[in-house]
């Protein structure tokens, strides 16, 4: 069961394009990504288990426009009182950008788009934009135009990557940008394009969240990807395995991991 605590938390859960995060930094929280419509469901799920209120909902922020992590938040805005939107500065895709800022000017929601080197105050929080768009890459284009958010509090520390890959994180990993982290979320569903042994030797995560849905036809998480991840030492947890999925953050150094599956 999810459960509700005065720390920082980090809610993840994919089944199938069931796709969301929700970052809990004291009274306020903020959706990251929500997939296909029905996501919405189990957002909604999550909020009442937590106990916590529509109007608790400081932003909305979508990685890049892929349907399996945009396509829920029409429902959101249209439902939550949502304080701002964002999304990455990368290129539109299908028209979601601009059917999800079209959305946005309906409920009076502000739209903006994060270029690298922002940092969003959170209530006792930081996000800090580490990518977002630059160059066409030949591979995975949209992917690896995604937002990669530094979420960091008293000390802790987890990276949400989106959908991206080598290019982006060799990018990253050239960069003085990244540091050890308590928590990686693996880019692209834990794709073999992703979650490169120089990326993760850099972060040093404690956990790893790899969202991906069950029995799905990409055969996520590779195999690579996983054996990357157990030779740096980092636990993986998946969503096929485990469903929702709550990692807390202690201010004292503790993390702390619920699970619905096994």
């Amino acid at each position: 069961m999810l459960q509700r605590d005065v720390a920082p938390g980090i809610h993840r859960v994919e089944d199938a394009f069931v796709n969301w995060y929700l970052v809990e930094d004291g009274p306020r929280l903020t959706i990251v990504d929500c997939g296909v419509p029905r996501s919405w469901g189990s957002l909604q799920a999550a909020l009442a288990e937590l106990g916590r209120a529509p109007g608790d909902v400081e932003a909305v922020l979508v990685t890049h426009p892929h349907p399996d992590h945009a396509l829920g938040l029409f429902a959101v805005l249209e439902e939550l009182p949502v304080g701002r939107f964002w999304r990455s500065s990368g290129e539109d895709d299908g028209d979601l950008y601009a059917d999800l800022e079209s959305a946005c000017r309906r409920a009076g929601v502000p739209a903006a788009a994060l270029p690298a080197g922002y940092s969003l105050r959170l209530a006792g929080a930081r996000l800090d934009v580490l990518h977002s768009g630059g160059r066409r890459h030949k591979v995975d284009p949209v992917n690896n135009q995604s937002l990669v958010l530094l979420f960091e509090r008293e000390g802790r520390r987890a990276l949400l990557t989106g959908d991206a890959g080598f290019s982006t994180e060799d990018g990253l990993a050239r960069t003085e940008l990244l540091s050890p982290v308590d928590v990686l979320k693996v880019g692209h569903h834990g794709s073999r394009g992703s979650t490169s042994r120089a990326f993760v030797a850099a972060l040093r995560p404690r956990a790893a969240l790899i969202s991906c849905g069950r029995e799905n036809r990409f055969g996520h998480p590779a195999p690579e990807t996983l054996a990357t991840l157990d030779a740096a030492g980092a636990p993986a947890f998946r969503t096929d395995l485990s469903s929702d999925v709550r990692i807390e953050l202690d201010a004292r150094g503790a993390t702390r991991l619920w699970r619905r599956g096994p």
